[in-house]
């Protein structure tokens, strides 16, 4: 993330301590120098902040002088010496020594048994969402509600929609930079919102001692970069056009795949939605977001029969999307989670309602 700060006072820059891409850094590290004057740049052409040089020294110092020269080491008892060369000769021979070799080998012997492997490191986002996730399968009481939605008339409205745009394009150039073409994950977002609406017990969080209910829809859409999962904020998404919701999402998710998104427009949200239906996949279940309270997983569409007509002689035949809700039971239960699911499919299966 790409944290932002503004200066109370005039300075000049005089050296960078961190340069740009450093991880991990501690905080209360020096980053940089500030000076007043431009002249007093050059006394801190070679500066090195006092606790980083003194932790250069001592890992340059060999790590035999840390020895007290005076106290030799007792030798190794005769017996104690056998015995540690059986258990180093035992050792060697498991299995679990060859998970020993060093992290940066890339690919270990070939011999029988012995798999190839590589260690790739863990990028900062992925480490901390493998903490926030198993804190919440370990801390959050599960359950799940599954639904599926017959979207035939959201499928036709977008089609119209994005039609209109494109004569639009054609007709004006100033009418081509406003344009935006809407996807069925737009709409996902509005109907997932005017559900909270009418269903605010789950725009909610658990507090310990209470429960922290909601006023404004923050949907957090899940978005897949080159350094992990990251959920970027559409705020006030209740109060939105689908597009304006569009265009949102297009611009935060070029945002997250740079790694230039702040950390306000992805910490926090009061819902959270995740697609995997453009990927094939039918339906899934996802992890709640803490400190969230419900996470919609969202699941291709495909043709499916509806029921039987009236006739007897034929079948109806519809476009079903699949989605599940997971939810906190310490905030949402059964029947509140069933309400929003069924106000959740009345918007998906007639958007024309969300559109008003």
């Amino acid at each position: 993330a790409s944290m932002s700060l503004d200066a109370d006072d005039d300075f000049v820059l005089a050296k960078i301590l961190k340069p740009e891409g450093s991880q991990d850094i501690p905080l209360g590290t020096p980053i940089a120098v500030a000076v007043s004057e431009l002249e007093h740049v050059a006394a801190f052409v070679g500066y090195t902040p006092p606790a980083e040089s003194t932790q250069t020294q001592q890992e340059s110092t060999p790590a035999a002088a840390a020895v007290d020269q005076t106290s030799p080491a007792p030798a190794a008892v005769p017996d104690q010496e056998k015995r540690q060369t059986e258990t180093e000769s035992k050792r060697s021979d498991a299995p679990i020594a060859r998970v020993e070799a060093p992290a940066s080998q890339a690919d270990v012997g070939g011999g029988a048994g012995e798999i190839p492997f590589e260690d790739l490191p863990a990028t900062k986002f992925q480490r901390v969402s493998a903490v926030r996730l198993l804190e919440a399968k370990q801390t959050i009481p599960h359950f799940y509600l599954h639904g599926e939605c017959v979207i035939d008339k959201m499928m036709e409205l977008r089609k119209e929609f994005n039609a209109e745009q494109e004569k639009m394009k054609t007709k004006s150039s100033s009418a081509s930079s406003n344009s935006v073409k809407l996807s069925v994950n737009d709409f996902v977002i509005k109907a997932a919102a005017a559900a909270m609406r009418d269903v605010p017990e789950v725009n909610a969080q658990w507090m310990e001692d209470r429960v922290r209910q909601f006023r404004r829809v923050d949907v957090s859409v899940a978005v897949m970069t080159s350094a992990g999962l990251i959920t970027p904020i559409v705020f006030g998404a209740d109060g939105l056009r689908v597009s304006e919701i569009s265009r949102e999402v297009k611009s935060l998710a070029l945002l997250a795949k740079e790694n230039k998104l702040r950390p306000e427009q992805f910490m926090g949200g009061t819902f959270t939605i995740s697609n995997l239906g453009m990927f094939g996949v039918r339906r899934f279940t996802a992890v709640v977001n803490p400190p969230q309270a419900a996470i919609l997983a969202v699941g291709g569409s495909s043709r499916d029969v509806l029921g039987v007509n009236e006739d007897g002689a034929s079948v109806q035949v519809g476009n079903v999307m699949r989605v599940a809700l997971s939810c906190d039971h310490r905030v949402v239960d059964g029947a509140v989670a069933a309400r929003w699911m069924n106000a959740f499919k009345h918007y998906a299966s007639n958007p024309i309602s969300i559109l008003m």
